[in-house]
């Protein structure tokens, strides 16, 4: 395991300077239920149905051109009746055989538009080859709690849910490398997903984001798990993610993390590796860094690469 960390924290570190994207914002909102598979379909084409908010707003944006190496797909995806029309980019030229998916969650109040242009995952996925594939909120906010006291339904969680499998039934997904990503709320949405859809989701990046109150995390399986956060982050306290990364280290039964290792001067990893099941939980503390998809260092490329070490096994 020595060996296999001092690797990884290299990869960690070069990755750190390779790739810029810009700073995204977020907000607050308010989810919890049942799991279990829904009837789903997918429509694409310029006369698909978008028969809720969520499908008519993001069917009128204005899509800006694919970058190169990338093919964009839009298909209106509905889950027990509720449509919404998501993103999705493949590598152009596909690559041969099974693909890994990358599922990007936004902030509350954004949309999957913005948070392609926040994240440039879109380019990753055609310079690494792995899909990526942006779904919106209901109503542009994430049905999901930071108080145990407030109501939450499951109307995001079946939809995400219903979701993942259908992209794993319709394009050359990998069943076990299936991530999630989320910046905010999104971030908070990342974190109910690990612990309630653990038995598709291999890892997930939280970034900016603080812990789910809807039910304890209990999850299926253990789940790897990037915990990203800065110091002055006046949305979601640093205590709070700090917390997160210690309740994901006892649900997967880790190690002590190892000592603060620094990443581009601003930034510090701590790992856990050598968790249940291979998996591992990291958490990138950003000296002063506030409430943002970060930039410096890339939290793009950084949970990519923690992706991409951390598949089901």
């Amino acid at each position: 395991m020595v060996d296999d960390r001092g690797s990884r924290l290299d990869r960690v570190l070069i990755a750190a300077v390779l790739v810029s994207v810009v700073a995204g914002c977020g907000g607050a909102a308010s989810t919890s239920g049942p799991q279990g598979n829904s009837p789903v379909a997918i429509a694409t084409g310029p006369g698909s149905p978008a028969t809720s908010p969520t499908a008519s707003a993001e069917s009128t944006a204005t899509p800006g051109a694919s970058p190169a190496g990338v093919e964009l797909r839009e298909p209106v995806v509905t889950v027990d009746g509720d449509a919404r029309r998501i993103k999705v980019y493949l590598p152009d030229p596909a690559p041969g055989g099974k693909l890994p998916l990358v599922v990007f969650l936004h902030p509350a109040g954004g949309s999957p538009t913005q948070a392609v242009e926040d994240t440039h995952l879109d380019r990753l996925a055609g310079r690494d080859g792995f899909i990526a594939a942006f779904p919106p909120a209901d109503h542009r906010t994430w049905d999901v709690v930071t108080r145990p006291e407030l109501i939450e339904t499951a109307v995001d969680e079946r939809f995400l849910e219903g979701m993942i499998d259908q992209l794993i039934r319709d394009l050359p997904v990998d069943p076990a490398r299936v991530y999630v990503a989320g910046f905010s709320m999104g971030a908070v949405m990342t974190d109910r997903l690990a612990c309630s859809l653990a038995d598709r989701i291999a890892a997930a990046a939280i970034v900016a984001g603080t812990p789910w109150a809807g039910h304890a995390c209990s999850p299926a399986r253990p789940v790897s798990i990037l915990v990203m956060h800065g110091t002055a982050d006046a949305t979601f306290p640093y205590d709070a993610a700090v917390a997160l990364a210690a309740r994901w280290r006892s649900v997967d039964g880790c190690p002590s993390p190892t000592s603060p290792t620094p990443i581009r001067d601003i930034a510090t990893l701590e790992a856990s590796d050598g968790c249940t099941a291979g998996t591992s939980v990291d958490f990138v503390a950003v000296e002063g860094g506030p409430h943002e998809w970060f930039e410096t260092p890339d939290a793009t490329d950084l949970a990519w690469r923690f992706f991409d070490d951390h598949g089901r096994r």
